[in-house]
């Protein structure tokens, strides 16, 4: 197997893992590497360290949360990995610069897309309403690669 498709297989397992499980000790087992060396790799790939990539995907699926459904913002936040409201409010107040709440009320989107290998890809997204039948909710309406 590829580095590359090495690492495409550890990308997925960061998108379909179950929040409190993502640590990178739990990853570098998934993926037969030291830590270190994912580190290395992860940033290498992506431009992110694997931690800031995990939050901001996790913020973000949060958001998309937020806009798009009426779950409590409390539930959300645990849902989504969050140890307290509060935790997940200074998260959102510190990325964006508003309260959730203020979020839900206002016309801006936050989005960190999921890292897509590959040499270039453009990402389309329209402004319009989803029905969420499920917590893994992505808000790509056209991509090309």
């Amino acid at each position: 197997m590829s580095k590359k498709q090495h690492f495409q297989n550890l990308l997925k397992n960061i998108e379909d893992s179950k929040i409190d499980k993502l640590n990178i000790n739990n990853l570098s087992r998934i993926g037969y590497i030291s830590s270190m060396q994912l580190y290395r790799d992860f940033y290498n790939f992506t431009g992110h360290s694997v931690n800031e990539y995990i939050r901001k995907r996790r913020l973000s699926n949060a958001l998309a949360l937020i806009k798009h459904s009426s779950m409590s913002i409390t539930d959300i936040a645990f849902m989504c990995g969050y140890s307290s409201h509060q935790n997940f409010t200074n998260a959102v107040r510190k990325a964006i610069g508003l309260s959730p709440t203020e979020y839900r009320k206002n016309d801006m989107y936050f989005y960190f897309p999921a890292y897509i290998t590959g040499d270039a890809c453009k990402i389309t997204v329209k402004k319009k309403i989803f029905r969420i039948q499920s917590a893994s909710v992505f808000f790509i309406t056209s991509l090309r690669i």
